[in-house]
């Protein structure tokens, strides 16, 4: 058997006996310290699918994610499209598109946003004739404002919350680890949950019920 001096070059062990045994109980207390900390690596570095079943997508969304609750809302906007690139089915990220576009006033890209969101989930459009009201005012489209404004007198209040909900599951979601490990405690995604930003308009602009 050989040990390794401070210079690199190897000797043979003096004592036997003496150097197995200070292997030997390096490597145990070695085994024992990767072992304690496996499974917290197992949850921070492993390549999870995610809830989107999919290692690129989940890592994308992440992604959009983080940079949303740091309000960095233009690499926000782009990472939300670039994962609404790797899947079109994944029409809940347009909800995710829309909150950052509407902080950059891109509001083209928030507008297809919303149309996108009605055609994966229909139901939500008579929740956001506020958002899509003024999206559509906002990107010039007035004529068609008008009437979705008229319809977000009535329900905007009753909708508010609506639109921050849908954040909340979004990041829940994307922060969701599926991996045969520690998987996400309900008090560490509700923390995330909390720290998104979500923009509301300030107010709706009056529309005349009579015109």
């Amino acid at each position: 058997m050989y040990s390794k001096n401070g210079s690199g070059n190897f000797l043979p062990a003096i004592n036997l006996s003496c150097t197995f045994m200070r292997k030997f109980s390096l490597f145990l207390a070695s085994s024992f310290v990767l072992g304690m900390n496996s499974a917290a690596y197992a949850v921070d570095r492993v390549d999870d699918v995610g809830a989107y079943g999919s290692i690129t997508l989940t890592r994308q969304v992440r992604e959009a994610v983080r940079v949303a609750k740091e309000g960095q809302w233009p690499l926000a906007e782009s990472a939300y499209k670039s994962a609404l690139r790797l899947d079109r089915k994944a029409g809940d990220l347009n909800y995710g598109l829309y909150n950052a576009a509407v902080h950059t006033n891109d509001w083209q890209q928030a507008t297809t946003a919303l149309e996108e969101i009605f055609q994966f989930e229909p139901t939500a459009k008579p929740h956001l004739f506020a958002e899509y009201g003024q999206c559509l005012a906002s990107a010039g489209r007035l004529e068609e404002a008008v009437p979705v404004l008229k319809k977000a007198l009535v329900t905007a209040d009753i909708d508010a919350g609506f639109l921050p909900a849908k954040l909340r599951d979004l990041t829940i979601k994307a922060e969701k680890v599926v991996i045969f490990s520690r998987p996400h405690t309900a008090e560490e995604l509700q923390k995330a949950a909390d720290e998104v930003k979500v923009y509301r308009p300030e107010h709706i602009p009056y529309v005349d019920p009579g015109k």
